[in-house]
């Protein structure tokens, strides 16, 4: 059996629902979803400006339940890190989708300017 991407948006979406503890608010475009929390990576790459950015969260968003534009590098969120808590500015500073293409990988930071 091969990975498609029913099968992992159907596996995203069990998991999102048995551990609610890990839903992450996001605001992008004027729209909300609810993704899974995941572990930050440090990154090491010089940004436009020369600046090393690193991560300060990331959340994992179900493609089928979105509407383009998908964020992206640089785009402008809001997060909800914990539900029902304050939602705070931050940039993209990687969107990753996985192999199939069912969900996507969003690594945020700090927004300035």
């Amino acid at each position: 059996m091969s990975l498609t991407a029913a099968i992992v948006t159907a596996q995203f979406q069990a998991a999102r629902s048995v551990l609610s503890g890990a839903s992450v608010g996001v605001r992008h475009e004027g729209r909300e979803y609810t993704g899974l929390r995941g572990s930050t990576e440090f990154s090491n790459k010089p940004g436009a400006m020369g600046a090393v950015e690193g991560a300060d969260g990331a959340v994992r968003l179900c493609v089928s339940e979105m509407q383009r534009p998908y964020p992206d590098a640089g785009d402008a969120i809001e997060v909800q890190e914990q539900i029902g808590g304050e939602w705070q500015e931050r940039r993209v500073i990687l969107a990753r989708f996985d192999q199939t293409g069912a969900t996507v990988r969003i690594d945020y930071g700090e927004r300035h300017g």
